[in-house]
């Protein structure tokens, strides 16, 4: 496992982070204006996606699996990775119909061994990485035909420069 100290950083950020979600709501814990901006990012997310009715799809990047359990209630067949284990561990109990794996999205190698899916969506995540390589390792494991799917943060949003301001290196919106 190759973790440099960005993946160590947001790795520890959102294993804290991940702790006050039945306290604070997701939306506010994971610094969106509101639930309606979440709600709006999801369905944009899914609109891209098409149907996925009987689809094989990866959540790269899942925090706490709403786009995952979003997916499988419309029929996908869903995996879903992040990088962090206890939030992982707690997705499989509470939903074992949903293949999670705490798999480390910053290192190309560990993606390398993913299978092929028809589609994968990763929401708000692709900030947190090497935009690159990680994008050119999703995109080799698309079957034929396939849709990578993805939602990032607007550098010129007032809200998200501040994020930037503050995160500095760590994080790198689009």
């Amino acid at each position: 496992l190759i973790m440099n100290s960005r993946a160590i950083y947001w790795r520890e950020h959102y294993r804290n982070v991940h702790q006050l979600s039945d306290k604070e709501g997701i939306a506010k814990s994971l610094e969106y204006s509101n639930e309606r901006v979440r709600f709006q990012t999801l369905a944009h997310v899914l609109e891209g996606i098409g149907n996925p009715l009987g689809k094989h799809i990866l959540d790269a990047g899942c925090g706490w699996g709403s786009m995952s359990l979003i997916l499988h209630h419309c029929g996908a067949r869903v995996s879903a990775i992040d990088n962090v284990r206890e939030t992982i561990e707690e997705l499989q109990k509470r939903y074992p119909f949903i293949s999670w794996k705490p798999l480390n999205l910053m290192d190309v190698n560990e993606l390398s061994y993913l299978p092929k899916y028809d589609r994968i969506v990763s929401v708000e995540t692709l900030q947190y990485v090497d935009f690159e390589s990680v994008i050119e390792s999703l995109w080799s494991h698309l079957n034929r035909g396939g849709r990578l799917v993805a939602s990032v943060p607007n550098s010129s949003c007032q809200i998200v420069r501040k994020v930037a301001q503050r995160e500095g290196s760590n994080w790198a919106p689009i």
